[in-house]
C-alpha cells in the first residue's frame, strides 16, 4: 500500500466515479481500478459498492476516507516543502575564536553581499569545538587556525597570521625594543582555554625554549584577554589582527618572534566526504579576496629574539 492507493481512493470517493479520478490524475481507468482493488485486499475490506451506474463508498470506505485525506494532504505538503529545499540554498560555516574576533566578520559580510541569495550560518568555538562539528556534519565548512588532528578532516592554508607577545604599558617589557625568550620564564600570563590553536602553538614553542610561564588568567574571550593586559598587567600571545587597533593608540606593544616560530596560517576545513558544491566554491573565491590583507599594516612590531 502506497500514498498512490489513497490519492486514488480519495480521489474516485471525492468525485464519484473511477473515470472522474482517472482524468484527474492523466492515468487510464483501469489502472485507478486495480490501485483500489489492491487496497480493499491489502485491508481486507470492500471500499465501495456499485449500485446501477454509481459507486457508493462503504462504511469502511467512509472510516479510511478521513485518515487517508489528512495522510495525503501531509504527503503532499512535505512534497512541496521538500522541492522548496531543493530550490534552497544554505551555507554552515564556523570559525575559531581568533578569526571570528577578527577577519571573520568581513569575509562573511563580502560573501553575504555577493550571494544574497544563500542563506547562511555562521558560529565561533575552538579548534577543537569546530572540528567536532565538522565530524557531526553540524558545518559545511570552517576556518581554523589550529593544527587539525583528525585524519576525517581536509585542511588547506588559505590566510597568512602570525602570533605576537603583547604587553600594556604597566609591564616592564613596554620600555623595551627586543624580549629575549629566557626573560619569559616566571611571567603571568592571560591565557586561551585549553583547544585553542593559539594556546596549542605557544605551549608548543614554550616547551622548546624551555620557558616556564605562569598562567594566571584563562578566558575564550578577547576583551578579557584585552583587559587582563591592559589592567592586570599581564602578558599575552594572541593574533596580531586582534591588537592592532591598541597597539596603532599606543596601549600595547606587540613583540614579534624573529625566527617566525609563531607563523602559522588560517586554513579552509572541511570533511573528506563533504561534497564541494558551488555554494562552498563560491565561499572560498571570496576567502582569496582576503588573502593579501594585513589587518596589521602600518603597525609597528617590537622584536622577541629566541635566546
Amino acid at each position: 500500500m502506497t500514498v498512490w492507493h489513497l490519492k486514488l481512493f480519495v480521489d474516485v470517493a471525492e468525485l464519484g466515479s473511477i473515470s472522474a479520478a482517472a482524468a484527474k490524475n492523466r492515468v487510464r481507468q483501469p489502472s485507478v481500478s486495480q490501485k483500489v482493488a489492491e487496497l480493499e485486499k491489502h485491508y481486507g475490506v470492500l471500499l465501495f459498492e456499485r449500485l446501477g451506474n454509481r459507486l457508493h463508498i462503504t462504511e469502511s470506505g467512509e472510516k479510511l476516507l478521513d485518515m487517508a485525506r489528512d495522510l495525503v494532504a501531509r504527503f503532499e505538503f512535505l512534497e512541496e516543502f521538500m522541492e522548496g529545499e531543493h530550490h534552497r540554498t544554505r551555507l554552515r560555516v564556523g570559525a575559531t575564536l581568533t578569526i571570528g574576533s577578527s577577519i571573520f566578520p568581513r569575509v562573511m559580510q563580502a560573501f553575504r553581499s555577493q550571494y544574497p541569495q544563500v542563506e547562511v550560518y555562521g558560529t565561533t568555538n575552538n579548534t577543537a569545538e569546530i572540528c567536532s562539528k565538522l565530524m557531526k556534519n553540524e558545518l559545511d565548512i570552517a576556518l581554523v587556525e589550529g593544527r587539525v588532528k583528525d585524519l576525517e578532516l581536509i585542511s588547506i592554508p588559505m590566510l597568512p597570521d602570525y602570533l605576537v607577545l603583547a604587553c600594556g604599558r604597566g609591564h616592564p617589557f613596554f620600555s623595551q625594543e627586543t624580549v629575549y625568550s629566557h626573560e619569559l620564564n616566571g611571567m603571568e600570563f592571560a591565557m586561551r582555554e585549553q583547544g585553542s590553536g593559539t594556546r596549542e602553538l605557544f605551549e608548543q614553542y614554550a616547551a622548546e625554549q624551555r620557558i616556564a610561564f605562569r598562567t594566571v588568567f584563562e578566558y575564550n574571550n578577547f576583551d578579557a584577554i584585552r583587559q587582563a593586559v591592559s589592567v592586570n598587567n599581564c602578558l599575552a600571545v594572541v593574533s596580531a589582527r586582534l591588537f592592532e587597533d591598541a597597539a596603532r593608540d599606543g596601549g600595547v606593544r606587540l613583540f614579534r618572534n624573529e625566527g617566525a616560530d609563531w607563523d602559522r596560517t588560517f586554513n579552509l576545513v572541511y570533511h573528506k566526504n563533504k561534497l564541494i558544491n558551488a555554494t562552498i566554491e563560491r565561499f572560498c573565491a571570496v576567502l582569496e579576496q582576503f588573502q593579501h590583507q594585513r589587518g596589521t599594516a602600518g603597525v609597528r612590531m617590537y622584536r622577541l629574539a629566541n635566546r
